[in-house]
């Protein structure tokens, strides 16, 4: 859970411009969305797996009711964490253009994504297209970092050879 926190914070300071304090419960919304997400997947939400794999095994055995399944998955399993994200992501965009006109420059990944111009000075992409790369950064960067630090820690506490070699 510490790791899931400092994920969080490094992900939002630095791909979207955003200092929040996750590990003292600010800005906890994002996380829970994200740990939700994640959770249905795994142990940790073991009601809502229950019902994700279930739903996964309906859509191979009937295919053609996939877009059905799929509704129902996001619906039953995801609840509103994709929307919290979704909000989230809009309300960084609104308040970087609102706020930063001036200074809109910045370059993180996001003022990147914001700033991309093909070579008729128009934007590549739609805000909704920013959001949607935004979301998958976001859930791609939280688990894979989260999950490699705490494997990381393990594995020290496992050798304490390799501990005392890091050290100095």
């Amino acid at each position: 859970n510490l790791y899931n926190k400092m994920t969080m914070e490094v992900i939002l300071s630095t791909a979207f411009g955003r200092a929040v304090d996750v590990q003292n419960g600010k800005g906890g919304k994002t996380l829970e969305s994200a740990v939700k997400i994640f959770g249905a997947f795994t142990s940790e939400g073991e009601h809502s797996s229950k019902i994700a794999k279930l739903l996964s095994f309906l859509s191979i055995s009937f295919p053609k009711f996939m877009p059905l399944f799929r509704i129902l998955f996001e619906k039953l399993v995801l609840g509103d964490a994709i929307d919290c994200l979704s909000k989230a992501s809009q309300e960084i965009i609104k308040s970087r253009r609102d706020h930063d006109s001036e200074n809109n420059t910045k370059s993180d990944l996001l003022g990147l994504m914001m700033e991309a111009i093909d070579g008729e000075s128009k934007s590549i992409l739609s805000d909704g297209e920013i959001i949607a790369d935004s979301i998958g950064f976001l859930l791609a960067g939280y688990e894979t970092t989260s999950s490699a630090l705490t494997m990381t820690t393990g594995l020290l506490a496992s050798h304490p050879d390799i501990q005392e070699r890091l050290a100095v």
